[in-house]
């Protein structure tokens, strides 16, 4: 699988929001593995699950 999501998946993102100018928050977010920890929202904050 490839480690970069973003490749080839461009076309299923809204044109909207290609628009507004958020590329690179897409191919950010289409990155596998790119984080050890997920954010977990516990008592109104933000802590880290994982890693």
């Amino acid at each position: 699988m490839d480690a970069d999501l973003g490749t080839g998946r461009r076309d299923l993102v809204s044109t909207a929001v290609l628009n507004l100018g958020w590329d690179d928050d897409v191919a950010c977010a289409a990155q596998l593995d790119a984080d050890a920890v997920v954010p977990v929202l516990r008592d109104g904050a933000f802590t880290a699950l994982g890693g």
